[in-house]
């Protein structure tokens, strides 16, 4: 319930924090969309890891901010790329290429660091940090 609350109260500052720098409500709909899709999917991978082990209770919670914070985090890269991009009348195509080659790579190298060291967690037998381990690698992966 702690991080629940951490999570309402960091979340509206994060996702304003998004917003001032993209400046832009359409492209808002972007890490909304992906905040949503990676919360469910990472959930139902889990689902059945969670069905035939014992999860810890906080695990579901720190899947949730982590999913929220590499979300807001990776869209800000991403997205405040293509705005710099579409600012300098650079086609939307051509904007889409450069924010790939540009923020794409920083955002896969730094998302499987991440998940490699969540993995990582996996091998010490303590079940808080195991579980804890696999549930946010998989958040960060998907």
């Amino acid at each position: 319930s702690d991080m629940m609350k951490m999570d309402s109260l960091t979340f509206p500052f994060a996702f304003g924090v998004l917003a001032y720098m993209l400046n832009s409500f359409r492209l808002l709909v972007i890490p909304s969309v992906n905040i949503l899709c990676t919360i469910a999917t990472a959930f139902m991978i889990m689902y059945p890891v969670a069905v035939s082990t014992e999860v810890i209770a906080v695990c579901p919670s720190m899947m949730m901010s982590v999913s929220l914070a590499f979300s807001i985090d990776y869209s800000l890269f991403l997205l405040s790329r293509f705005r710099e991009e579409v600012v300098a009348d650079v086609p939307v195509r051509v904007a889409t290429e450069v924010m790939v080659e540009c923020a794409g790579h920083t955002i896969l190298v730094s998302g499987l660091t991440i998940a490699v060291c969540w993995f990582g967690m996996i091998a010490f037998p303590v079940p808080l940090l195991s579980t804890s381990g696999l549930g946010c690698g998989v958040a960060v992966l998907v």
